[in-house]
């Protein structure tokens, strides 16, 4: 499996995480990145920013509605097919 990875997360191995936990953890808090924690070279675990876990529950939370997942795939759909309309095409749409 691939993990999306930004700039500024870290592949960090156990015996390294234990070396090192605080000044890692502080530079990931610092920085706001992800760090992977590995085992023999393969990712074991995520430590990441509570801001970003409490974001990640929110979303979990909403693809639990039905609705809204519907909703977005037909948004996706519309997308994909050209049914989109600029924003000169909104305002009068909407009468604006």
């Amino acid at each position: 499996m691939t993990y999306p990875v930004h700039r500024d997360d870290r592949f960090v191995g156990k015996r390294e995480f234990r070396e090192r936990l605080s000044e890692i953890l502080d530079s990931a808090r610092r920085r706001g990145s992800v760090v992977f924690l590995t085992d023999r070279g393969k990712p074991d675990a995520v430590f990441l920013p509570v801001e970003e876990y409490e974001a990640l529950m929110e979303l979990l939370e909403d693809l639990r509605d039905p609705d809204l997942v519907a909703m977005v795939k037909r948004s996706r759909h519309e997308i994909a097919k050209g049914e989109t309309m600029g924003l000169e095409e909104l305002r009068s749409h909407l009468g604006l």
